[in-house]
């Protein structure tokens, strides 16, 4: 039920070893978690809210279980993961954007649409889950899509490759599969004057909540002595 989380960050860990020249690996049930994800699947839209707003974590503060009742854990997701992934996001940049709305219903504007965002991305698409061709390739045949793949290239006759996770194989589709849905994302680093500000931010909010938690503490006892003192006055 997760292949959007798994898609999306199939699709940030790509593009950011393609700007970066190195490997990254993000914990799924970090997010998985976050977003609170239940059958039957999950919005993709809402995925990539939760990592623009906060972060990922690497893989193994929180490593994938083959149980889905382990990789169901822990829910709510714990203050101190999120503030792993706020450390994250004081670094990078992430955002996303659809491609086009519901009422682009010309397969070929679609196609040309793709073609044009994969060279700045992988992006993530919907797709039909599966109907095979004599030639191999993966049709719609009129049905609705009900699955979210990482696409990364169009050829010339305009059959969309896409990787699946579920399977963990690449595909290709037919030229009028109809992809109903399809998402680009961004990454950018931020520059040292940014992080700086970010993590002065950051430890600002931490130093503000720690006093607050004191002035907290300090009125519960105050309240407390006085309500004890009164109460002895009237015995």
């Amino acid at each position: 039920f997760g292949c959007t989380v798994f898609v999306t960050l199939n699709a940030l860990e790509t593009l950011m070893k393609r700007l970066y020249s190195k490997d990254f690996d993000y914990s799924e049930r970090y997010i998985y978690n976050l977003a609170k994800v239940v059958p039957p699947g999950h919005d993709p839209h809402d995925i990539a809210e939760k990592i623009r707003k906060e972060g990922v974590i690497d893989q193994d503060l929180l490593p994938f279980k083959d149980s889905l009742e382990e990789f169901s854990k822990p829910r709510p997701i714990t203050k101190d993961l999120i503030d792993k992934g706020h450390t994250w996001l004081n670094r990078f940049d992430f955002k996303h954007e659809w491609l086009w709305t519901d009422d682009l219903k010309d397969i070929s504007k679609r196609h040309n649409l793709i073609r044009e965002y994969l060279k700045y991305s992988p992006l993530g698409v919907s797709v039909t889950a599966w109907k095979k061709n004599e030639k191999g390739e993966y049709s719609s045949d009129g049905e609705d899509n009900t699955h979210w793949c990482m696409a990364f290239k169009i050829d010339d006759q305009n059959r969309v490759y896409i990787f699946d996770s579920y399977d963990q194989e690449i595909k290709i589709l037919t030229a009028d599969h109809d992809i109903q849905f399809a998402k680009r994302y961004n990454i950018r680093e931020k520059s040292p004057d940014e992080q700086l500000t970010n993590i002065r931010v950051s430890l600002i909010s931490l130093i503000l909540n720690y006093v607050k938690s004191i002035i907290n503490k300090t009125s519960k006892g105050f309240g407390e002595l006085v309500e004890a003192t009164f109460s002895k006055r009237q015995d």
